[in-house]
């Protein structure tokens, strides 16, 4: 994300939230993914990573 390379986190949040807000990656059950990063590359290609419990979430 150009605005991560650019070092605009406030930017780079605004991002995050606008393809959130379209987008849900699925297992192929169909039930969501508790959190995923997307990476678009300048080729048109993507990338994505997922985890099982959402980013920052605090183990007791």
């Amino acid at each position: 994300m150009r605005a991560v390379d650019e070092e605009d986190w406030e930017r780079a949040e605004d991002c995050c939230a606008q393809i959130r807000s379209a987008l849900i990656l699925a297992f192929p059950d169909g039930g969501p993914v508790a959190e995923f990063m997307l990476h678009i590359y300048d080729d048109g290609t993507a990338g994505w990573r997922w985890h099982y419990e959402p980013f920052g979430a605090v183990n007791p």
